[in-house]
């Protein structure tokens, strides 16, 4: 019916079979990973920003003569 080298053939086509399913669901899935860590990147980056202009915002309220700024003959 197969001879030993049928069999090897069979066994190379399926391997190679899946090599083709498995590479692009591979790759697909490697960008979509690069995808969510370059979003959680911004995430943080947005977070960071927000916070550095609260505190920027308080800086600019605050009386400067109240924070120290000025020097005593100042006051």
């Amino acid at each position: 019916m197969f001879g030993l080298l049928d069999w090897a053939k069979i066994a190379a086509g399926a391997a190679m079979g899946a090599a083709l399913i498995v590479a692009p669901a591979y790759f697909k899935g490697k960008a979509a990973g690069r995808g969510e860590a370059a979003v959680s990147a911004l995430e943080t980056s947005v977070k960071t920003l927000r916070k550095k202009g609260e505190i920027d915002a308080q800086v600019s309220r605050a009386d400067p003569v109240q924070s120290g700024s000025y020097p005593a003959a100042l006051k």
